[in-house]
């Protein structure tokens, strides 16, 4: 005879979206839901190491699953300055609104078994919304360096400044520091990595964000000693 096994629920709608994930990608998910819907929650706090651990993907192949669920709308990130990223479960789970509400040290509102992240409430009760990093109307001091450190790498490289599209690009770079979670100092380092290729014939900001996921595990490879750089 078995004995009844602990479980988590895991929503039909995953289930039949499979296949549009990679098998990392589908591990990260699973995760999300152990440390999410496992705890009967929908939103938790989640580090890179914690989902490092619990797949056993090494955490700079953690950033790009984690941003092509982003993409597929399976899941949303909450960045809070100085503290660990939030994560909200999207696949086939839908927010529950009450009247009475509590919240606990965590950042999430729970009455009786409905579990709601604290920032719906907020917004249905006409709070202040919460403070982050990356919140809407609040500017990101290192997009204008970022973009102006591409312009000047690409000028010491290339000879010439690229074409200035500043709106564009600073569009772009928000991206990478809010889907793609890069830290100013590594979008830096991919930066001359990206620019160390003599043989690249596509150099725009653009073009440097389709590689940067590569690029940067590309260097944490190098950087443990697994591949040496080559200059081709």
């Amino acid at each position: 005879m078995f004995e009844l096994p602990n479980y988590v629920q895991v929503p039909h709608e995953i289930f039949g979206r499979m296949p549009e994930l990679s098998g990392q990608e589908l591990k990260v998910l699973m995760a999300i839901c152990r440390k999410t819907l496992g705890y009967h929650k929908l939103t938790e706090a989640i580090s890179y190491s914690q989902i490092a651990e619990i797949t056993k993907i090494s955490r700079p192949h953690v950033v790009p699953a984690i941003k092509k669920l982003l993409t597929l709308d399976m899941i949303d990130v909450e960045h809070r300055k100085g503290k660990t990223n939030y994560y909200t479960l999207k696949c086939g789970c839908k927010l529950i609104c009450t009247d009475s509400v509590q919240t606990d040290q965590e950042g999430v509102t729970n009455k009786g078994t409905e579990v709601l992240p604290i920032r719906d409430i907020q917004k249905k009760e006409d709070k202040e919304s919460i403070d982050t990093s990356v919140s809407r109307g609040v500017p990101d001091p290192e997009l204008k360096p970022l973009v102006r450190y591409f312009y000047d790498k690409h000028e010491e490289v290339r000879g010439s400044p690229p074409t200035p599209a500043w709106p564009r690009d600073m569009a772009i770079m928000k991206r990478l520091r809010v889907a793609g979670e890069y830290e100013p100092g590594a979008i830096r380092q991919c930066i001359d990595a990206f620019f160390a290729y003599p043989g690249r014939l596509k150099t725009g900001v653009r073009d440097f964000s389709n590689s940067i996921d590569n690029i940067y595990c590309y260097l944490q490879d190098k950087a443990t000693g697994k591949i040496k750089w080559q200059n081709k």
